[in-house]
This record gives structure tokens, sequence and C-alpha cells, in this order.
């Protein structure tokens, strides 16, 4: 049992490092999604195996993982960044900012691109088509939002829509929380099996 094992153990080492460096972002995944799948693969790295990971190790690996567009964004701004502050702590917060702010602008442009869509050309309407489209739009903003339905703000600047988005971050933050607690749980264990096995091996060997 125990040489089966410690060969277990042997071959799943190369695999989680094979993980970390072949480790990207894939289409659709959220920023916050790899780096928990980047924090998983380094926590049991240095549980099981006592192999630790510099910061500088990990912080190279998100940053050269990043899309193209994103890296193109975001790397100029972090290399200018004093070295001081070059941390993993603040890599993570300045990535999931941006990631806010790009998806934002992207959802102001999708509903700025739709109005302009739905706009008739006056020069195709009689006289009185137009007369009637005037009146009917006096008093009404052209930026609506497609949130809530308001005249008078975009979905940027909509209460609803602000609220959704605060409740969203709220569960994922609470997702990644509830994701950290189990895999600190399974690292727990897999220290108190080594520390059995430590422990059986040494009583075997006074034997």
């Amino acid at each position: 049992m125990e040489t089966m094992w410690t060969e277990s153990a042997a071959d799943l080492a190369p695999l989680l490092g094979s993980q970390f460096h072949g480790a990207k972002f894939l289409p659709g995944q959220t920023v916050m999604e790899f780096l928990s799948e980047i924090e998983h693969i380094v926590s049991r790295l240095r549980a099981i195996y006592g192999i630790v990971l510099l910061d500088n190790q990990i912080i190279a690996k998100i940053t050269m993982s990043m899309p193209p567009k994103m890296k193109l964004i975001f790397k100029p701004a972090w290399e200018s960044t004093a070295a001081a502050e070059r941390t993993l702590i603040n890599l993570t917060t300045r990535l999931t900012q941006m990631e806010k702010e790009v998806k934002q602008c992207e959802e102001e442009k999708m509903a700025e691109a739709l109005l302009s869509s739905k706009k008739i050309d006056p020069a195709q309407q009689s006289t009185s088509e137009l007369a009637r489209h005037d009146k009917e739009g006096e008093g009404r903003s052209a930026r609506a939002c497609w949130e809530c339905g308001g005249t008078n703000h975009t979905r940027a600047n909509c209460r609803d829509y602000k609220r959704k988005l605060k409740r969203k971050r709220d569960e994922e933050e609470e997702d990644r929380d509830k994701k950290s607690r189990r895999w600190e749980r399974e690292d727990d264990d897999r220290s108190r099996q080594d520390k059995d096995n430590n422990q059986w091996r040494n009583r075997r060997g006074r034997c």
C-alpha cells in the first residue's frame, strides 16, 4: 500500500506542474475563475509536495496567459508600475477592476449601436411622418436605459443595474470563498494523511 501511494504521488507532481504551466484563459472564462484555477494548483503543489512557487513566478504566469486584447491594455500599465507595487495581491485587484471596466464599456457600446440601428433616416420619411415622429419623441432622451427602461440615464448609471452587478459580485466572492475553504480542507486532509503515513513508516522502521 505504501509503494502504491508513493508512486501515485510521484506521478501527480509533474501533472500538477504541467497544469500550472499549461493553464490559460478559456473563451468566456472570467479573471476570478482563472485566478482560482491557478491558486488551486499552487496550493496543491505546496501542500502535497512542499513545492513553493514564488509570487514572481505566479505573476509571470498570469500576465503571459492573458488573452491578447486584455494583455494589450494591461501589460504596459502593469510594467510601468513601481516594482514594489507589482505584487500578486495588486495584480489580482487590478485585473478584476480592468475586466469590469472593459465589460461595462462594451455593454455601453452595444447599447449605443442598438439605438443607432433603430433610428430612421429622416430623408426617407414624409413631412407628416417626420412631424409625428418629432411629436412622439418630444421630451424623450435618446440615451435610454436598457435595464429599467428609463430615459434620463444610460445603463451604466442605472441604479437597478448597479445593484444587480453588486449582487453578482457578492455571489462570485461567496463562491470563491467556498471553493477556497473546500481546498483548504482538502489540503489539511492530505497533510494529516502525510503525517499519518510518516508516523506509520517510523513505527515500522523501529520494528
